[in-house]
């Protein structure tokens, strides 16, 4: 087993409280598959736990899924805090997982160590990835960093002296790790003061992309298409629509706008109907 998927289930009563406590039960569930060792469980994969009022009737079962359900107190979770949500919810769910690991005859050693491992971090997700990459002079590394937690999610690039300390934090993309763990390639130094990070499409290399972050150590970001930067309408369009949107960069509607303006300038027509229908 190494994957893992936390579900709250919706009762309109309590739909506040719990749109909060599904997105704190994704990072819950990313944290639980980092530090999760696979481990032998008869052919199950994946661990799906459900929180609710009750069961979901319309669950199709796969023997290579197992379906454990947590009986929830939204109106108690109504009077919590942001961290005691996180523990109310990691905690039954805990109780639930091991009981089933039990059960089945499955080792509870991996199961409680990432239990422990997520109450001793605070409930926070946060690490450097990626090995650090020296500036042509030697002066300065840069290495990204992530946070996906209930206090903030985002990618960053951590530039350090070389005794280690930090200079500069930036933030470069709006969502955490998890977002984007498998489209982070290469990250390249341009000069001392400015680096590129890669951003891998289907087939592309870490090495060779067409799309790419420009991060300054003064904070200057910008995210790039090489199409784009030769005008290409389709590519402008697209470019238009990631900082109009913030998903890969951080949001910038005025920079969207115009580089959808220059798309539909250029006969476009997904940008000039665009246009016609948001501006």
């Amino acid at each position: 087993m190494k994957y893992f998927r936390f579900d709250c289930m919706l009762n309109q009563q309590h739909a506040a409280v719990i749109y909060k406590a599904s997105g704190y039960c994704n990072y819950l569930a990313s944290m639980y598959e980092y530090y999760f060792t696979p481990v032998k469980t008869g052919g199950v994969s994946s661990l799906h736990v459900y929180i609710g009022d009750k069961l979901p009737t319309d669950s199709v079962q796969v023997t290579t899924i197992a379906d454990i359900f947590v009986k929830a107190d939204w109106q108690l979770l109504e009077t919590l805090s942001n961290e005691d949500i996180n523990r109310y919810l990691l905690n039954n769910m805990q109780q639930a997982i091991t009981e089933f690991a039990v059960k089945n005859n499955w080792d509870t050693e991996h199961f409680t160590t990432v239990y422990n491992t997520i109450v001793q971090n605070n409930f926070l997700f946060r690490h450097r990835i990626k090995k650090p990459v020296n500036s042509a002079d030697k002066q300065i590394k840069a290495q990204i960093y992530f946070e996906y937690d209930y206090r903030n999610s985002g990618l960053f690039i951590d530039f350090r002296n070389k005794q280690g300390e930090l200079i500069n934090r930036i933030k470069f993309c709006p969502s955490g790790y998890y977002a984007f763990a498998d489209v982070l390639g290469a990250v390249i130094w341009i000069d001392n003061e400015q680096l590129k990070i890669n951003y891998k499409s289907a087939g592309e290399s870490n090495n060779n992309t067409k799309h790419y972050w420009l991060v300054n150590i003064n904070g200057d970001i910008s995210f790039n298409d090489i199409r784009a930067n030769e005008s290409n309408p389709q590519a402008l369009y697209s470019m238009g629509l990631n900082y109009y949107e913030g998903k890969i960069i951080i949001q910038d509607t005025e920079k969207g706008i115009n580089l959808i303006k220059q798309a539909a300038e250029a006969g476009y027509k997904h940008a000039v109907n665009w246009l016609a229908k948001n501006i």
